[in-house]
């Protein structure tokens, strides 16, 4: 029994000297598998990046700041859902600030069961919820809101997008214009109940500006499926 014993030890100890003088360290390989949490940033980064596409906001051109208006009592439906979602996919932007006003926020479910906005907020850091104040005009009044449109873009350009466009491709290519638009009916002109979206550059939108490009044919056309917008660019 006391040999017994005597080998036990002997074991014991070896397997204690060897684990702290050749510790197992872990494997380290240069490639990277992004879990669903962070697979964004990787698709951002890695995968998806086209130097040639995108525009880096130091060369002078828009800002990649998109710009939501959310107006009005309403909960966030799935054709909200499915425009957020193409801007995040398609567009990658540096951030997108959806402005509203307190009296107007965007509504929860009270039962939890569509949380599409908060699971979009939580999946991308650079959704950023900005209030504009304490009460919101009148959505329906086409000059009102068209004034807040210049407001947002005023100081530092940016894309305003409608809040129910689906994107089929990204917008860098238009951030080298002065001004771009997209509306639904070009006879209806340059609207903003027929505005899809408004891409400018720091100090372009102005009155006069919008007025020249509602007369030249540069302004796109998108699709309307009385759901949602499609944009194909």
């Amino acid at each position: 029994m006391a040999l017994v014993a005597v080998v036990a030890t002997f074991a014991i100890f070896t397997l204690f000297y060897n684990t702290q003088t050749n510790p197992t360290h872990p494997t380290i390989t240069n490639t990277y598998t992004p879990d669903s949490k962070h697979k964004h940033f990787y698709e951002r980064n890695v995968e998806h990046y086209k130097p040639n596409d995108v525009l880096l906001p130091y060369v002078g051109h828009a800002a990649d700041t998109i710009h939501i208006i959310w107006c009005g009592r309403k909960w966030f439906e799935f054709k909200h859902f499915l425009s957020l979602l193409s801007i995040m996919k398609k567009q990658q932007p540096n951030k997108v600030i959806v402005h509203y006003w307190d009296d107007n926020p965007i509504l929860r479910d009270r039962n939890d069961y569509n949380l599409w906005y908060w699971d979009l907020k939580a999946e991308y850091y650079n959704i950023i919820p900005s209030s504009m104040g304490k009460t919101a005009p009148d959505c329906t009044n086409d000059g009102i809101m068209m004034s807040h449109v210049f407001a947002v873009l005023k100081n530092n350009g940016g894309i305003y997008i409608n809040d129910t466009v689906v994107l089929d491709e990204h917008l860098h290519h238009l951030r080298k214009r002065p001004l771009s638009a997209a509306v639904v009916d070009k006879d209806k002109g340059l609207v903003y109940s027929n505005l899809a979206f408004l891409v400018s550059k720091t100090g372009e939108l102005t009155a006069d500006n919008l007025q020249a490009l509602q007369t030249s044919n540069d302004v796109i056309q998108c699709s309307t499926s009385g759901t949602y917008m499609l944009c194909l660019l």
